[in-house]
Protein backbone atom coordinates (compact mmCIF):
# COMPACT_ATOMS: atom_id res chain seq x y z
CA UNK A 1 0.00 0.00 0.00
CA UNK A 2 1.69 3.12 -1.28
CA UNK A 3 0.62 6.75 -1.43
CA UNK A 4 2.84 9.46 -2.97
CA UNK A 5 2.37 11.85 -0.01
CA UNK A 6 1.37 9.65 2.92
CA UNK A 7 4.07 7.00 2.36
CA UNK A 8 4.46 3.23 2.39
CA UNK A 9 2.18 1.08 4.52
CA UNK A 10 2.27 -2.55 5.55
CA UNK A 11 -0.86 -4.53 6.31
CA UNK A 12 -2.15 -4.22 9.85
CA UNK A 13 -3.24 -7.38 11.68
CA UNK A 14 -6.87 -7.02 10.63
CA UNK A 15 -5.76 -6.79 6.99
CA UNK A 16 -4.14 -10.25 7.03
CA UNK A 17 -7.55 -11.77 6.55
CA UNK A 18 -8.81 -11.94 2.99
CA UNK A 19 -9.89 -8.51 1.75
CA UNK A 20 -11.83 -7.59 -1.34
CA UNK A 21 -9.12 -5.12 -2.35
CA UNK A 22 -6.43 -2.73 -1.21
CA UNK A 23 -7.11 0.47 -3.16
CA UNK A 24 -7.28 3.34 -0.68
CA UNK A 25 -6.36 1.11 2.26
CA UNK A 26 -3.80 2.13 4.86
CA UNK A 27 -2.17 -0.07 7.47
CA UNK A 28 0.94 0.57 9.48
CA UNK A 29 3.04 3.47 8.19
CA UNK A 30 6.60 2.34 7.44
CA UNK A 31 8.71 5.41 8.01
CA UNK A 32 12.29 4.16 8.36
CA UNK A 33 14.33 2.10 5.95
CA UNK A 34 17.99 1.95 7.03
CA UNK A 35 19.12 -0.29 4.12
CA UNK A 36 21.17 -2.35 6.58
CA UNK A 37 21.59 -5.14 4.04
CA UNK A 38 23.42 -2.77 1.70
CA UNK A 39 25.57 -0.93 4.23
CA UNK A 40 26.61 -4.00 6.25
CA UNK A 41 24.31 -3.17 9.19
CA UNK A 42 25.70 0.34 9.49
CA UNK A 43 29.36 -0.67 9.47
CA UNK A 44 29.99 1.06 6.13
CA UNK A 45 28.50 4.29 7.51
CA UNK A 46 30.51 4.14 10.75
CA UNK A 47 33.89 3.21 9.28
CA UNK A 48 33.95 4.80 5.80
CA UNK A 49 31.22 7.47 6.03
CA UNK A 50 29.54 5.91 2.97
CA UNK A 51 25.98 4.81 2.42
CA UNK A 52 23.63 3.83 -0.37
CA UNK A 53 20.54 5.08 -2.07
CA UNK A 54 18.27 2.44 -3.51
CA UNK A 55 16.04 3.16 -6.49
CA UNK A 56 13.16 0.72 -7.01
CA UNK A 57 10.13 0.43 -9.24
CA UNK A 58 7.00 -1.29 -7.94
CA UNK A 59 5.10 -2.55 -10.97
CA UNK A 60 1.32 -2.17 -11.08
CA UNK A 61 -0.95 -5.17 -10.92
CA UNK A 62 -4.34 -5.77 -12.47
CA UNK A 63 -7.14 -4.44 -10.28
CA UNK A 64 -10.21 -6.49 -9.48
CA UNK A 65 -13.71 -5.03 -9.98
CA UNK A 66 -14.00 -3.92 -6.36
CA UNK A 67 -10.67 -2.06 -6.51
CA UNK A 68 -11.64 -0.40 -9.80
CA UNK A 69 -14.85 0.86 -8.22
CA UNK A 70 -12.94 2.18 -5.17
CA UNK A 71 -10.42 4.00 -7.38
CA UNK A 72 -13.24 6.27 -8.58
CA UNK A 73 -13.38 7.69 -5.01
CA UNK A 74 -9.86 9.06 -5.55
CA UNK A 75 -10.54 10.87 -8.83
CA UNK A 76 -9.16 14.14 -7.43
CA UNK A 77 -5.90 12.46 -6.34
CA UNK A 78 -4.29 12.28 -9.79
CA UNK A 79 -0.88 11.06 -8.55
CA UNK A 80 -2.43 8.23 -6.53
CA UNK A 81 -4.50 7.06 -9.50
CA UNK A 82 -1.44 7.23 -11.78
CA UNK A 83 0.64 5.21 -9.30
CA UNK A 84 -2.02 2.53 -8.88
CA UNK A 85 -2.34 2.20 -12.66
CA UNK A 86 1.30 2.70 -13.72
CA UNK A 87 3.35 1.64 -10.68
CA UNK A 88 5.59 3.52 -8.25
CA UNK A 89 9.17 4.79 -8.40
CA UNK A 90 10.73 4.97 -4.94
CA UNK A 91 14.14 6.26 -3.85
CA UNK A 92 15.35 5.13 -0.42
CA UNK A 93 18.21 6.96 1.34
CA UNK A 94 19.71 4.67 3.98
CA UNK A 95 21.34 6.73 6.73
CA UNK A 96 18.84 9.57 6.27
CA UNK A 97 15.98 7.07 6.79
CA UNK A 98 13.99 8.83 4.08
CA UNK A 99 12.25 7.82 0.93
CA UNK A 100 10.73 9.71 -1.97
CA UNK A 101 7.82 8.44 -4.07
CA UNK A 102 6.68 9.36 -7.57
CA UNK A 103 3.91 7.68 -9.56
CA UNK A 104 4.86 5.85 -12.74
CA UNK A 105 8.28 4.88 -14.05
CA UNK A 106 10.58 7.83 -13.34
CA UNK A 107 14.27 8.18 -14.21
CA UNK A 108 16.96 8.00 -11.53
CA UNK A 109 17.94 11.58 -12.30
CA UNK A 110 14.41 12.83 -11.67
CA UNK A 111 14.23 10.86 -8.43
CA UNK A 112 17.62 12.26 -7.33
CA UNK A 113 16.29 15.76 -8.01
CA UNK A 114 13.69 15.20 -5.26
CA UNK A 115 16.41 15.04 -2.60
CA UNK A 116 16.31 18.34 -0.69
CA UNK A 117 19.40 20.51 -0.56
CA UNK A 118 19.47 20.18 3.24
CA UNK A 119 19.99 16.41 2.86
CA UNK A 120 22.58 16.84 0.09
CA UNK A 121 24.60 19.27 2.19
CA UNK A 122 24.34 17.45 5.52
CA UNK A 123 27.73 18.33 6.97
CA UNK A 124 26.86 17.02 10.43
CA UNK A 125 27.19 13.37 9.43
CA UNK A 126 29.53 13.99 6.45
CA UNK A 127 28.37 10.86 4.61
CA UNK A 128 28.81 10.25 0.88
CA UNK A 129 25.99 8.45 -0.93
CA UNK A 130 26.32 5.92 -3.76
CA UNK A 131 23.93 3.97 -5.94
CA UNK A 132 24.04 0.18 -5.98
CA UNK A 133 26.48 0.26 -8.92
CA UNK A 134 28.96 2.26 -6.83
CA UNK A 135 28.38 5.59 -8.58
CA UNK A 136 28.55 8.73 -6.43
CA UNK A 137 25.07 10.24 -6.06
CA UNK A 138 25.63 13.22 -3.74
Amino acid sequence: MIHPINGIFSASKDQYRKKAGYVGERGNLQEMYWLFELNNHGELVRTKKQDYVLFVFIAPRELNEYEQSRLIDYSSDVDYIKGVNEGWSILFIGHEQKYYIKPGLVSREEMYSLIPQSVRENKLDNISYYDTLGNFVF
